[in-house]
């Protein structure tokens, strides 16, 4: 850790990508750790700020809406037939795309992620002078 390094920048990568799990408090700390850090420039904070919000929660919340098309429940009405009830969602993407979709969700966090680590290990980790 260098001195422009604080204490909470190698929390700041995983805060936003597992924060949002936690009622989103998470990926806000780690939003607000990650703009008030000298650690990261503009770029990287615009770029883990816009791509992916709320982390792997958004990827949770808009891979169950794509690859959840219908839900039914069923009850048993005695000898007779089965009472059920099913809820269609609105959003319906054909197989392939959801599946593409999918992949997006859960790539472009972890890549973002990925970034974030990259700059901050090199930004304190940096290679020692080629001698001549």
């Amino acid at each position: 850790m260098n001195a422009r390094e604080r204490w909470q920048d190698p929390l700041v990568p995983w805060l936003l990508l597992f924060g949002g799990i936690f009622f989103v408090v998470g990926w806000v700390i780690g939003l607000v750790w990650l703009w008030t850090s000298p650690t990261w420039q503009r770029q990287c904070r615009w770029l883990a700020t816009l791509l992916w919000p709320g982390g792997l929660a958004t990827t949770l919340i808009v891979v169950g809406l794509v690859l959840t098309h219908t839900i039914c429940t069923g009850f048993p009405s005695g000898s007779g037939p089965h009472a059920l009830s099913c809820v269609t969602h609105v959003i319906v993407v054909p197989e392939p795309w959801a599946m593409g979709i999918g992949a997006v969700a859960l790539i472009v966090p972890l890549v973002v992620v990925w970034r974030l680590e990259h700059v901050r290990r090199v930004r304190t980790c940096n290679p020692p002078p080629l001698a001549h």
